[in-house]
This record gives C-alpha cells, sequence and structure tokens, in this order.
C-alpha cells in the first residue's frame, strides 16, 4: 500500500469512527432528552424552536453555500497560494456573519410570526406559544455559530485535517445531554436549558 493509499485509509478510519461516535451520542441524547424532557407542551415548544434555525443550517451550514464555497478556496489555495486564500475566506466568513446576524435580529424580533409560520396550531394556546417564541430568542443565534463553524470545517477538511470537522457533530450531542440533565436533576425548565445548551 503506498503512502497517499495509507493516507486516504487513515482519514477515512477518523471520519468513519467520529461519525459512530456521534450516532451513538445521538441515541443517548435521544434516551436522555425523552427521560429528561417527556412529552407535552415544553417537549413542543423545544422541538419547533429548534426546528427553525435548523432549517437554515442545513441551506447555509451544510448546503449549497458549503458545497460552492469548499472547491472556490480549493482552487485558489492551489493557484494563488494560502494566502490568497484565506483572505477569500475571511471575506466569505464576514459576509456570512453579516447576512446571519440580520436573519437573527429579524427572528429574535418577529419571532411569534415565525412559530405561526412553523406551527400554526400553537397560536391557539398562549402558554405554548409564549415558551416556543422564548425558547425560539435564545436557539437562533446557533444559527450564526453554526455556520461559521461548517465554513471554518470545509476549510479544514479541503487542506486534509479531518478529525476536528469529523467530531464537531459530536459537541451539539453532549450539549443537549449536559443540559437537559443538568435542567432536569436541578428542577428547572428543561426545554430553557436544552435551548441555551443548542446555543452554547
Amino acid at each position: 500500500m503506498t503512502a497517499e493509499s495509507s493516507k486516504i485509509v487513515r482519514n477515512a478510519s477518523v471520519v468513519a469512527g467520529a461519525t459512530l461516535l456521534s450516532r451513538v451520542l445521538g441515541f443517548v441524547r435521544d434516551l436522555i432528552v425523552a427521560f429528561a424532557l417527556g412529552a407535552g407542551l415544553p417537549a413542543d415548544a423545544f422541538f419547533v424552536a429548534f426546528r427553525i434555525p435548523n432549517l437554515l443550517r442545513r441551506l447555509f451550514g451544510e448546503g449549497s453555500l458549503t458545497m460552492a464555497f469548499v472547491p472556490v478556496f480549493s482552487r485558489v489555495r492551489k493557484k494563488q497560494g494560502e494566502g490568497a486564500a484565506f483572505e477569500m475566506a475571511r471575506s466569505a466568513m464576514l459576509w456570512l456573519l453579516l447576512i446571519l446576524g440580520a436573519l437573527t435580529v429579524l427572528a429574535i424580533v418577529g419571532a411569534k410570526y415565525l412559530v405561526l409560520l412553523i406551527a400554526p396550531g400553537f397560536g391557539t394556546n398562549p402558554e405554548l406559544m409564549s415558551l416556543t417564541v422564548d425558547l425560539v430568542r435564545v436557539c437562533f443565534p446557533y444559527v450564526i455559530f453554526i455556520c461559521g463553524v461548517a465554513l471554518c470545517m470545509g476549510i479544514l477538511n479541503s487542506m486534509g485535517h479531518f478529525l476536528a470537522p469529523a467530531l464537531a457533530p459530536c459537541m451539539l450531542n453532549v450539549a443537549l445531554i449536559g443540559s437537559a440533565l443538568i435542567g432536569y436533576f436541578t428542577g428547572n425548565n428543561v426545554a430553557l436549558f436544552m435551548a441555551w445548551g443548542v446555543l452554547i
């Protein structure tokens, strides 16, 4: 086996191992969340509140933006050097943060209308509506951070660094598990603790 083949196998093993770990943590997360959050209004509120920024994460963090950026970054790095590539990356990151920051402000201000758009039935229950709006306002800035991380992950992958990007999804699972358990065992609002866990 050549050195290049060995490197490919090693990188594939790293990604596969990290993906397996993420799946295991995801299973544990689901068990813990079901135990700590249960069923009812708080659970409904959290899952709707988390769904809203998650849609944008899929679009900006894992969607066309990242797929379009990485080949361009690699091409610029190859033809013009790392300095030009990182300058382009800084510019892309700045624009991404500005756009997502503006969207986040709008989402926080108009959280009630976002909830009504995603879950119109919540409008008939003032308590559920109020809790969901609060959770949306806590969760939504997550979009800024996760999309910035996704861009950095793309850069690292294009430079041949796979471990940190592969482990990144595990962090959300760990945060949700920890926040759910802390909220449950301290007798606090588990849904609110989990919303802060998403952000952290």
